[in-house]
């Protein structure tokens, strides 16, 4: 069964490397797409300072294997840059001629009516003539002039002079004609035509289409990254900040596809949770199948195989505490599948404290206590398994054959 990993690593042509001023992370793989090599970045140097990796050529050619899965085929290059547009003329094109003025005038505005003669006035007798006044009369306000000017109308015809009537008071002068109406526009002349466009630039030349992308390596087993020295760079590094399916709290780092035909349920998601547990999670994200936490916890959904645990054999205590001896018959532990059994006799110490410990794997999730017969006495008494592993009796003496708990 192939078994596909979908991993992105850096990428770019040849042109884009020699000016990319990334820095490759200590075992982070780039791939120059346009001479199909790769190179592995120290976490100091910029690519043109990194060498082109190798290919192992000591050991002699094996069988050739079978033909495995196309890889998929990578990402089409982008477009390349569109030329630069050529410069905007700077001649301008000629005006046009201007138009030939109206011929035709105007009609003139009808005259306005004469105004009426005014009365003969009656000759009266000369009066006295008055003493110059003294106090000037005050002066109107001027009126704000108008902001619209009216048009201007053919000026009426004067209406005939009144006879001049004798001294004495003045006669009525005769009424203003009135204005005529302003005489409509002449038409307009007719617009000059639009003097022709100024020549335009040539246009830029097309940029040259970028490379295609190189498609994905395929990769034949065995594939092997080997570590140069104890200390070293990791030989393999996966690193993402992305989340999938999953949604918050995670960051998904492999998926894994059965792409046999016929095949169902093809995916599988490994995760890392924010808080460090490592996660195996189906192909709709809708279950874990299992998960070890930062802590080293294993977690399993589904049932399992107890028989893969196994039975660890009987293990020697290998050192007492607070004066515990063994009582003839060496105490010991085993573990099989996940129950823990102890045996044998101790004796001499402090009731009440610890008189060994037991390791990691043989201890309880939570303190325990145990029912145990007190060595030399028969009297009943009781031994505390702590979640620590320490193995505590309540006397200085017991039997430890009756001491049996779960890890779970």
């Amino acid at each position: 069964m192939t078994i596909n990993s979908s991993v992105k690593h850096k990428r770019g042509t040849t042109v884009q490397w020699a000016s990319a001023t990334y820095i490759l992370k200590a075992g982070e793989i780039g791939i120059d797409t346009t001479l199909n090599k790769i190179k592995i970045g120290n976490g100091s140097s910029v690519w043109s300072a990194l060498a082109f990796v190798a290919a192992d050529n000591n050991g002699p050619t094996g069988a050739v294997g079978a033909t495995g899965a196309t890889g998929a085929t990578g990402p089409t290059g982008g477009t390349g840059a569109t030329g630069v547009t050529g410069p905007v003329s700077t001649t301008p094109g000629p005006t046009g001629a201007t138009g030939a003025a109206s011929t035709i005038a105007g009609p003139i505005g009808a005259t306005g009516p004469t105004g009426a003669t005014g009365a003969t006035g009656t000759t009266g007798p000369t009066g006295a003539t008055g003493a110059d006044s003294t106090i000037a009369g005050p002066t109107g306000s001027t009126g704000a002039a108008s902001t619209v000017p009216g048009p201007t109308g053919p000026t009426g015809a004067t209406g005939p002079t009144g006879a001049t009537g004798s001294v004495g008071s003045n006669g009525v002068d005769g009424a203003t004609g009135a204005t005529g109406p302003t005489g409509a526009t002449g038409p307009t002349g007719a617009t000059g035509s639009v003097g022709s466009n100024g020549v335009d630039g040539a246009t830029g030349a097309t940029g040259p289409t970028g490379a295609t992308g190189a498609t994905g390596p395929e990769v034949n087993a065995p594939f092997t990254l080997t570590q140069s020295a104890d200390n070293a760079s990791y030989p393999l590094t996966i690193s993402s900040a992305n989340q999938q399916g999953g949604g918050s709290g995670y960051s998904d780092i492999l998926k894994l596809i059965n792409s046999k035909s016929g095949a169902t349920n093809i995916n599988k998601h490994f995760r890392i949770t924010d808080s460090g547990t490592l996660e195996l999670v189906n192909s709709a994200y809708t279950s874990g199948i299992f998960s070890i936490s930062d802590a080293g916890n294993l977690n399993i959904s589904g049932t399992y195989n107890l028989a893969t645990i196994g039975d660890t054999g009987w293990n020697t205590v290998p050192g007492f505490t607070n004066n515990f001896t063994s009582a003839g018959i060496a105490p010991a532990y085993r573990r099989i599948n996940n129950v823990v059994y102890l045996r044998g006799r101790i004796s001499g110490g402090t009731a009440g404290t610890s008189a060994f410990n037991l390791p990691a794997a043989y201890r309880p999730t939570v303190d325990t206590v145990i029912p145990a017969q007190q060595y030399g006495t028969g009297n009943i008494t009781y031994i505390t398994v702590s979640s620590n592993g320490d193995v505590s009796p309540n006397a200085t003496s017991a039997w430890l054959s009756s001491i049996i708990f779960p890890i779970g």
